[in-house]
């Protein structure tokens, strides 16, 4: 899950992964992003759209590539194991977004970017870029006391574990789902 893929158009190698390759994958993609994070969240230069907003845009590469091939497993080759592992990672995945999200020295740099001079001078996409991760980390709990923060986690993670049972309950009724038709109805 690691690899980079050299098939055309990056493909994943599907026949090369296991179901068991994914929690391992993602403990090590979110270790990963999370140190990115904490660099950029303890870089002592002033804040900037570069070393803050763009910083964060290149964090987790490996994890997103995790992400696309787990998305397009749960999706096409799901079973009952497999949802275990979406169970077990579902409320590891939320905490680990509280944790970026609520990041106080990491939300501190990006209001720093928001509210800077050098936001007026970029290009449209570019601030339009720091209006969208502002908001997301405001919405996701970032301005918040202490204790809120915790609870709005607490929330976060519940309904994360509410949502993949929910989604695995309605993948498993599917499973056994069949269409009977009659010679006339085909």
């Amino acid at each position: 899950l690691f690899t980079r893929s050299a098939l055309q158009y990056q493909t994943p190698n599907f026949d090369q992964i296991k179901d068991e390759h994914f929690l391992p994958a993602f403990e090590k993609g979110i270790a990963e992003q999370m140190a990115e994070i904490k660099a950029i969240a303890d870089n002592k230069a002033a804040p900037t759209f570069e070393n803050t907003i763009v910083a964060m845009e290149k964090a987790g590469g490996d994890l997103d590539r995790i992400f696309t091939y787990y998305g397009i497993w749960r999706s096409n080759k799901s079973s009952s194991e497999f949802r275990k592992i979406g169970t077990e990672l579902a409320p590891k995945l939320s905490t680990f977004s509280s944790k970026i999200k609520q990041n106080k020295k990491l939300f501190n740099r990006i209001s720093a970017v928001y509210n800077s001079d050098e936001v007026k001078s970029l290009s449209p996409e570019k601030q339009r870029l720091v209006l969208l991760t502002y908001n997301s980390f405001s919405r996701d709990g970032a301005t918040l006391n202490d204790s809120d923060k915790k609870r709005y986690a607490q929330i976060n993670q519940r309904l994360a574990q509410l949502q993949t049972k929910f989604g695995n309950n309605v993948l498993a009724d599917e499973e056994s789902y069949v269409v009977y038709l009659t010679k006339a109805q085909l």
